[in-house]
């Protein structure tokens, strides 16, 4: 359960369905200070972390994997450059198509199912961490980016 808005696990709890009062109390309280996400958790992110694909203006930039937020003591570092598979290019993409206009950049946070298939369980658009320090040429990709949209005629108002 997290907030909606929320950044770098923010008030994100991982609850067990056995303790009801105590995942009824969190609900309560995230729900009183806005929306509330609830998702399954995923135990594969426990050993392989979140992938996260980063997209400049809609291709894919690069991609990092990612320590898993709700486990302590995780031998993952932040940020790890990784490559990803054909497979969760593919998620990604698929996750992408699905926001008009194109965005200037966003993070398709994947993790492994059970089979070992990528699921989003993120599709961060507002102000994600790109992690640009990961990836040698991805913030000067960034830039060209926003250079061609600077560059780009602007619509007739009407």
């Amino acid at each position: 359960m997290k907030p909606a808005v929320s950044a770098n696990a923010d008030r994100t709890h991982r609850v067990d369905l056995a303790e009801p009062d105590r995942a009824e109390l969190l609900f309560r309280d995230l729900r009183a200070s806005g929306e509330v996400l609830v998702q399954p958790y995923m135990t594969t992110v426990d050993g392989a972390g979140e992938h996260s694909l980063v997209f400049l203006d809609g291709a894919l930039s690069h991609a990092v994997v990612r320590a898993p937020r709700l486990s302590m003591g995780s031998p993952l570092v932040e940020g790890t450059p990784t490559a990803a598979s054909e497979e969760e290019v593919a998620v990604g993409r698929a996750a992408m198509a699905t926001v008009t206009p194109r965005p200037l950049y966003a993070r398709v946070d994947l993790v492994a199912d059970g089979a070992g298939h990528p699921r989003v369980m993120e599709l961060e658009l507002i102000e994600p961490y790109l992690y640009l320090g990961s990836a040698p040429g991805s913030a000067a990709r960034l830039a060209r980016s926003i250079r061609g949209r600077l560059e780009e005629p602007s619509e007739p108002s009407g």
